[in-house]
């Protein structure tokens, strides 16, 4: 028997995370067309248990198993380059302050392109700003050891303390924490956050990697940094939880909310659309929006 690496037994708390997401989503895409594990394994001519352990997201399965579950999906480049800007679109549909984006077609593929937002052209060249990762900001660390330190409430009150407008930079944050969990962006790790500063006054980097995605789970899905009193779980009971944390009052917090879910209920689909997102890939990421289990009801 082959000796297993440290990688595969232990991977790292983010990467274990992103290829358990991967194989919920490959499952639901594999589900939504109709196919049996078997059909799938004929296609790219492996195992059927090579399938189901890249559906559980196992960290000892080829990459190139992945790949071909998404070519086999349609899915190998399209989705996630349209996606992005879509959702970065959406994000400023919420009012969210999100990072510039376009398409465009370079040898015959598209390519998303996405500003640069740490530099400023000026005068004679570019002026660089300062920033630092939502991880440099929690003092945390990519290991499954520091994931009591991954906390949009810990966040918010680093900002606090750091910020040149803190209660705006706190309102922000909050809006993309609910942002996220309308969209099921599981993949919300601190990397993907940031502030910057161009003089002594930090700031929130405008958002960017909004990805949706569609775990099985309509009860309960989880966000990758804890966003309230029960931890990651996507729901709105729990983002309200800890709102004063994020300096609002909670009839301001649920006003928020309840704005912003029915503007990703009601131009997700017209978003993702006018982005390029096809009509089959807005049917595979469809359950992604406002899932049952996010309680919009109840706020």
């Amino acid at each position: 028997m082959s000796k297993r690496n440290a990688l595969s037994l232990a991977p790292p708390y983010m990467v274990e995370r992103s290829l358990i997401t991967l194989g919920a989503n490959l499952r639901t895409a594999r589900l939504r067309r109709n196919l049996k594990v078997q059909d799938v394994a004929e296609k790219i001519g492996v195992g059927r248990h090579v399938v189901s352990d890249a559906e559980k997201g196992k960290a000892s399965t080829s990459i190139a198993v992945y790949a071909a579950m998404l070519w086999v999906f349609g899915m190998a480049d399209q989705l996630a380059q349209m996606a992005d800007p879509a959702m970065l679109q959406l994000g400023r549909e919420c009012g969210l302050l999100t990072a510039d984006s376009r398409i465009t077609t370079v040898a015959d593929r598209d390519v998303l392109l996405v500003k640069r937002f740490d530099r400023e052209k000026v005068q004679g060249g570019y002026h660089r700003a300062r920033m630092v990762s939502g991880l440099t900001l929690l003092r945390a660390d990519d290991s499954h050891r520091s994931s009591d330190l991954w906390s949009y409430i810990l966040l918010a009150e680093e900002l606090r303390r750091v910020c040149e407008a803190p209660q705006r930079q706190a309102h922000e944050l909050f809006k993309r924490m609910s942002f996220n969990a309308l969209i099921s962006n599981t993949d919300d790790h601190p990397r993907n956050h940031a502030a910057k500063a161009r003089n002594k006054d930090w700031k929130l980097s405008p958002a960017y990697d909004l990805t949706p995605s569609t775990p099985i789970s309509l009860e309960q899905r989880d966000l990758a940094i804890t966003c309230g009193d029960q931890g990651r779980i996507a729901r709105a009971s729990n983002l309200l939880s800890q709102c004063h944390r994020f300096l609002l009052g909670r009839e301001e917090a649920i006003a928020i909310m309840k704005n912003m879910t029915n503007t990703v209920r009601d131009a997700w689909y017209h978003v993702a659309r006018s982005a390029g997102v096809t009509e089959i890939d807005c049917n595979t990421i469809e359950g992604a929006f406002v899932y049952p289990g996010f309680g919009a009801e109840q706020i």
